[in-house]
């Protein structure tokens, strides 16, 4: 597959099988996104990877509250002006209500090497790497 092909067909998943992911694909995964760019070559990165239930539906619980009540987010989401826009953030919404469906759970986190969390420009540095995820 060249460049514009996995550039025009790339996708958002919201939906997962429960199969496991095999470990030597998680870490192609990561592999992937710590060759990627970042400002200064700093590579200012950590990646935690999420597998045990317990855990995840602590995770899921956190963005369950974000979400809010299940049914208003929806309505809200049957409200926009396109069906387009209702289907994806409806896919939205139902993705975060139960993100722990996901057999992994990678979070990518950042500490700006200059420790400055004001600058608008403090989590750029992560967004290749985060693309390649």
């Amino acid at each position: 597959m060249d460049f514009f092909e996995a550039a025009h067909t790339q996708r958002s998943i919201r939906k997962f099988k429960p199969d496991p992911v095999p470990d030597e694909e998680v870490w192609k995964m990561i592999d992937a996104a710590v060759r990627a760019p970042s400002g200064g070559d700093t590579q200012p990165w950590a990646w935690l990877i999420v597998r045990d239930p317990a855990k995840k539906a602590t995770l899921a619980a956190a963005v369950r509250e974000g979400v809010g009540d299940l049914d208003k987010a929806l309505e809200t989401a049957g409200q926009l002006a396109t069906a387009s826009q209702r289907r994806m953030r409806r896919a939205s919404v139902t993705f975060r209500w139960d993100v722990a469906s996901a057999p992994v759970i990678v979070i990518p986190c950042l500490v700006p090497p200059s420790g400055d969390w004001s600058s608008i420009w403090a989590g750029s540095s992560i967004y290749g790497a985060v693309q390649r995820t």
